[in-house]
This record gives structure tokens, sequence and C-alpha cells, in this order.
């Protein structure tokens, strides 16, 4: 839930669409036989863990010479069954890895995987005192586990690389070097991994107790969807240190790891086919109709672009239509229409790689809040919008960025929230020429 620490230094890869269209290329089909769209984080980090398709995680329970877990941690055979097997139920609607992650993509990804033990040799402070102790802690585990383990069981697309590594550990260590993150293995060749490589991995100090798995699953979903390429979408540098997004319709798992990911987060890991992504026809008619299906359950959701539209990496409005079922089941009353603002703005770095230009690491990102933002709601409360709604100019944040960075400029739409009824949603929007 806390920031990941990030060292990418890849190279982009190409990314294929329709500019400002609603039929974009697909990538084949994935586990749900939906042709799938590709993941446009590969964008920005190519070499992330795949988003479709069968992932193997693998999650070590890590402990040190001088330091330990008390006596009812839980087991690794309790601890693989609540991640992969049959769940723990009242951590519902995150009860283990795989069920969620299913019900997320709608089918597109299927998680797996198994969990090991392992003693490391040194103190935890040993580790501590160095600038790269997470590597040298996860060199040290996978090379004593690899009689163990098979670890070309672990890529599931056979990309040579470890498809989701978690290395946990338990508290009594310097919390400030010990927190909850994805890194990315930059420094050193791994030996003694079966010939694979490692990119994004976790290090999770959420702590393997039966009374606290619910924040151990919620947390790992949330480090799994950096290790998939997406950023955190809560702010940095506030006055508590982080805040998130307010109100029911803010409740996302990249956010404040709750919840279901948003229909931003479902794009961009591709677990949307063309058809479930429609958009506003800017060389069409001034007034459109839409209907939008309940996206806890099935893939819908509508862009509204800029005319200057670069596509998926641009700034756009982005709406969807959510009622508390499946992976939000529980966390709102009624839900309804919720819309986001979005600006997925690139920019290249020092190593010519591309990065979020408003990524809470980027040199534009603005701490204050009333700046740029890769994400926030349109509607400042929270909440979501119900029938007979109306948004419009009157909204404060229904507006394009101005070249300082507020929401000034109009965005000429106008969305009428028509009907909500039987898991579906009729929309008219309106574009003044």
């Amino acid at each position: 839930m806390r920031k990941k620490t990030v060292y990418s230094t890849c190279a982009a890869t190409a990314f294929l669409f329709v500019l400002g269209g609603a039929s974009l290329i697909t990538s084949g089909t994935a586990l749900s036989n939906r042709s799938l769209i590709p993941a446009p984080i590969l964008e920005i980090d190519p070499q992330a863990t795949a988003s479709t398709g069968e992932v193997r995680a693998l999650v070590i329970v890590t402990d040190f010479a001088d330091t330990s877990y008390e006596s009812n941690r839980l087991s690794d055979e309790t601890m693989q069954n609540y991640l992969f097997g049959s769940g723990k139920s009242d951590c519902y609607p995150c009860e283990n890895l795989t069920y969620y992650f299913d019900r997320a993509s709608y089918g597109a990804l299927h998680m797996t995987g198994d969990v090991y033990h392992y003693t490391a040799s040194g103190n935890i402070a040993d580790y501590e005192s160095s600038e790269y102790g997470y590597e040298l802690l996860v060199q040290e585990v996978l090379s004593g586990l690899n009689d163990t383990i098979d670890y070309t069981q672990y890529d599931g697309n056979h990309d040579g690389y470890i498809d989701a590594l978690c290395l946990s550990v338990p508290t009594g260590g310097n919390a400030d070097f010990w927190y909850g993150c994805t890194a990315t293995w930059y420094m050193t060749d791994l030996t003694d991994t079966d010939g694979m490589k490692l990119y994004h991995y976790v290090i999770s100090d959420e702590q393997p107790y039966d009374d606290t798995m619910s924040y151990y699953l919620s947390t790992l979903t949330h480090e799994y969807g950096h290790c998939m390429g997406l950023p955190d979408y809560y702010r940095y540098k506030t006055t508590d240190g982080w805040q998130a997004t307010t109100g029911a319709g803010g409740i996302e798992r990249m956010d404040e790891a709750e919840g279901d990911f948003c229909s931003l987060s479902k794009l961009l890991l591709g677990w949307y086919s063309s058809s479930e992504i429609q958009t506003f026809n800017l060389e069409g008619k001034e007034s459109q109709t839409f209907t939008l299906s309940d996206n806890s359950l099935s893939g819908s959701c509508l862009l509204l672009l800029k005319e200057s539209s670069d596509g998926y990496f641009s700034e756009y409005f982005l709406v969807d239509y959510l009622t508390p079922s499946a992976n939000y089941d529980g966390l709102f009353t009624d839900g309804g229409v919720r819309i986001y603002h979005v600006d997925l703005d690139r920019a290249i770095d020092e190593w010519n790689t591309p990065y979020l230009k408003y990524d809470n690491f980027s040199p534009d990102y603005d701490s204050s809040g009333t700046g740029k933002r890769l994400i926030r709601l349109a509607n400042e409360n929270g909440d979501f919008y119900s029938a007979g709604a109306t948004i419009d100019a009157s909204v404060s944040g229904f507006h394009w960025y101005d070249e300082s960075g507020k929401e000034t400029v109009s965005s000429g739409y106008t969305i009428s929230v028509d009907s909500i009824s039987d898991g579906k949603c009729k929309l008219t929007v309106t574009l003044a020429k």
C-alpha cells in the first residue's frame, strides 16, 4: 500500500491503437476466451509481470538468525491454502489471490502459486546496513532453496523471468527499511535460480497470522498490481505521509488497497476486449447514448477524449458503473456512475525510458494535490452519481487541465445519467460543437 521502490532502465515496446477510436488491436485469446486488447502498461513497463494468462507466484516466508515470527505464525500449508487454495472466507472479497484476480480480470488472469520457508544466515541488521539489502537477502534465499524449488515452474509466460516473487519478513527490524513495497532487481546477476531472472519482486511486512491475513492478502494484491506495472494512485508527500482518495467512489486496489481494480487499472492491464471500451465519437453526432454494464462483474467503460488525444496515454475522462458486487462486495451501499479524470501523459528519462509524467515518482509530481495528477475523481466528494444526475461544467472536477495544471478548461461534455436498472446504466453524452 505504501510507496514502491522503482529502479527501471528498460526500453519501451511498441503499442498499437486506433487514435480516438473504440476499436483497438487485440492480443489474442486469454483464459476467458475473450479477445483482449494488448496491455497498454507494457508501453511503460515492458518487463512487468504478465497480467493475463497463467501466473505462478512464489511466496517465501523468511526470517533471520536473530529475528523470527511468533510461535503462532501460520504454517506453510495453511498459508498455501489461504493464498492459492480454498482461501480464508472471512476475508472475502479478497479471500485468496486466485479467486480475487479471477474476478478482477473477468477470468483473464489466473494466479496460482506456492509457499516456502527460509531462515537467512545473517541477523536482520546485516541486511538493513546495506544499500542493496533487499537484493542480498533475495539472492541468499533463492540460492538456499535452489535444491528444493524448480524456479522454471514459476514462469507462466515463458519469458525467462520469475512471475511474482514475494518475501515475507517478520517485525523486529528497522520498520523504515522493511516496509511493504515492490522493488525492481537491477544491480547484480542472480545465480542458482535454474537460469531464471528476476525483475519486480515484493517485500511484505504484513504478518502471516490468522487474525492478520486480511491485511496480508489485501496488501499482496496491491503489490502484485505494482508487479504488473501499475503505479500508486494515492497521494505521496502529504502532511500525514500519504492520502487516499476519499469517498465510496474512491475505493480502489491501487489506492488504499481495498475493493477492485478500477476501470483505468483494468484498461492498462489489458483486461478489456475492444468491444467493452466505448468511446465518444468526436466526429459523430453532438449527442450519443451509451449503456454501461456493472464493471465489477463484466468489462464495461466509456472514454471521453480530447480532440488532441494521444489515445490511452493522454488526458481524458473515464466513466464506469459499479454496484457493491464481486470484489466490491459490502464496501458501499448502492453504487452508481464513477468518473475519473485521467492524465497519462508520458515523458522520457535520461536512460531513454518512458515514464508516466504525473506518476508519484515523477519530477513533475505535484505533492499539493491541486495540480495535474495521474488519476483523480471528477466528483470532489467521492460519491457516485445516481440516475437523474447531470455532470457538466458546474462540476469543478469535470474540466481539462490548463497550462498551470489547474482544472479550469471546460471539457465541453455534459453527461446525463438517464437510468440505472437490472445491472445496466444508460448515459447520454453531449459535446458542445
